[in-house]
């Protein structure tokens, strides 16, 4: 059993010198897993033909080559994510060739104490204190860091302080995103909800 890209778990057998390539599990499904199992297909029939010039040490490596290949089917964690708590959506979009992360949503995105729109109040930046919590940029410079992890910066608006930050996909529909001060991390995990990649305009903030 091989644990292949985007998510899926992978098994390899052979009839005759031909391999065959099984799906065991996968945790995602629509588009993504209907081109997983498109390229499944290719690689078989590629296979098939390496058979009949009989270069099933080829075939073999084909086969081989696509269940390691996390490059084929990458995650890719551009779209719009809701925290483990529910309580926001945070959209990310490439910014500069690097990622970011914007708050598009509040589940209460009012502040009982003034019955205005939450802003970022808690920022130790008296400039920056009436910026809308809605709107605002809190991933920075998101670089990656292998075929499914990134780092950059997170900014915390209900403490005012900006973290060493991790971003790692397991699987196209979830993410795991960690804050960190030294050895000291918080782990949160996201929920896509966009079924799919969008883009955003990065904002100044």
């Amino acid at each position: 059993m091989v644990n292949g890209p985007a998510g899926c778990d992978f098994a390899i057998a052979f009839a005759g010198k031909v391999p065959q390539i099984y799906v065991h599990s996968c945790r995602i499904h629509g588009p993504l897993r209907q081109a997983i199992q498109l390229l499944i297909t290719t690689v078989e029939c590629r296979a098939m033909a390496d058979r009949k010039t009989n270069s099933w040490t080829r075939a073999a490596a084909l086969a081989g080559a696509f269940l390691f290949s996390g490059a084929a089917l990458a995650a890719n964690p551009e779209g719009t994510w809701v925290s483990e708590d529910g309580a926001a959506k945070v959209q990310i979009f490439n910014c500069g060739g690097k990622l970011c992360g914007t708050v598009v949503w509040l589940k209460n995105p009012t502040d009982p104490a003034t019955g205005a729109p939450k802003t970022d109040k808690k920022n130790p930046d008296a400039a920056k204190k009436g910026r809308p919590l809605i709107g605002l940029t809190v991933l920075y410079g998101m670089t990656q860091h292998g075929p499914d992890s990134w780092t950059g910066q997170i900014y915390n608006a209900d403490d005012g302080r900006t973290y060493a930050a991790r971003l790692h996909m397991p699987s196209p529909s979830y993410a795991r995103v960690e804050g960190c001060v030294l050895i000291f991390c918080k782990r949160h995990i996201w929920t896509r909800t966009d079924g799919g990649v969008q883009h955003a305009q990065a904002r100044a903030n």
